[in-house]
């Protein structure tokens, strides 16, 4: 990097060298997203579906170059400089790709079914690994729909029990991880005298890596009443397994620890919302609405599988089995 003194001429500290660098950096991101939908209405039935495919694909790609002993401090070009030359670059891809569907049946709006399945891959596990299945399912009851309760549709607008579970992935985790990767720079000599370029593998590997895989059970009720008092209530339970994460290891390993699929994580708890919806009939703010409502959440976080205590020093995190996650 120049300097300047009072005279306004350039001079570099001792040691220092004049340079020029130039670099270019690309990405290139392409993204499908592909469904069609059906709906079958017949009186009181309504039958939906919907199909599709969605996919992603990244390409980053970036290269660059230095050169020492600019000619002149004037032109700000690589090529007016004549001393050591620098190259470095980098590239790298991921994608994913999935299989969607969804049926959805209503009957009067008083009786409601969903199931979903998605079949999802994606380019950071190895061929074997890399595809799984993604099921969810939910029904409802919306029970002030019934007849018997006809006699109280004044006081009781809707009364609706719900439930669903389903299964989600998780895939993030580095790039190439299940591959033996090495790392330029790892000079060697083998005759204490003349220094060989070399490579060497860094870090240990797993071919075995999969998806994580989050179930998550909901039951609920939703109540609204004199058209503008609402009561809602959700009990939920998530499991996380198959979590993605480094595996322990001793400093004395010498490489770094690769990634495996371990440990258990389960989230419990309930959710209560009150809320009132109305306007003003009369006056000079006749036709303003307003609410007010308030929500009450209670959850409890456990690790419930993990293997050995571990103690993250740089992050300040404890991983022991019995306390919630990190």
């Amino acid at each position: 990097i120049p300097q300047w003194n009072v005279a306004g001429d350039v001079y570099y500290a001792s040691g220092a060298k004049s340079s020029m660098n130039t670099y270019s950096e690309r990405t290139n991101f392409f993204n499908a997203n592909i469904y069609s939908e059906y709906t079958y209405q017949l009186k009181d039935h309504t039958l939906k579906a919907m199909v599709g495919y969605q996919s992603e694909s990244n390409y980053w790609r970036k290269v660059g170059a230095q050169k020492e002993d600019l000619i002149s401090e004037s032109v700000t070009d690589i090529t007016v400089a004549t001393g050591k030359e620098y190259l470095a670059g980098g590239r790298n891809h991921w994608a994913t790709a999935g299989f969607f569907g969804r049926i959805n049946y209503d009957y009067a709006g008083r009786y409601l079914a969903e199931v979903n399945l998605r079949y999802d891959g994606t380019s950071r596990f190895a061929s074997d690994q890399r595809w799984n299945l993604f099921p969810s399912f939910s029904a409802g009851w919306n029970i002030a729909r019934e007849a018997f309760m006809e006699p109280y549709t004044d006081i009781i607008n809707n009364l609706k029990l719900r439930g669903s579970w389903g299964i989600l992935g998780n895939q993030n985790i580095d790039l190439y991880s299940y591959y033996a990767l090495v790392t330029t720079g790892k000079d060697y000599s083998f005759d204490n005298s003349n220094l060989d370029a070399g490579v060497a593998q860094t870090a240990l590997t797993n071919r075995d890596l999969k998806w994580e895989s989050t179930s998550i059970g909901d039951f609920g009720i939703d109540i609204t009443a004199f058209n503008g008092f609402n009561i809602t209530f959700d009990w939920y339970k998530k499991r996380t397994y198959d979590i993605l994460r480094e595996a322990q290891s001793n400093s004395l390993l010498g490489l770094k620890s690769p990634y495996i699929n371990a440990g258990e994580m389960v989230n419990k708890g309930i959710e209560i919302s009150l809320a009132y919806n109305g306007y003003i009939r009369e006056g000079i703010f006749k036709g303003l609405s307003y609410n007010a409502g308030v929500f009450f959440d209670r959850t409890r976080n456990e690790l419930t599988k993990y293997g050995a205590d571990y103690v993250d020093s740089s992050k300040g995190l404890i991983y022991k089995e019995g306390l919630p996650y990190g």
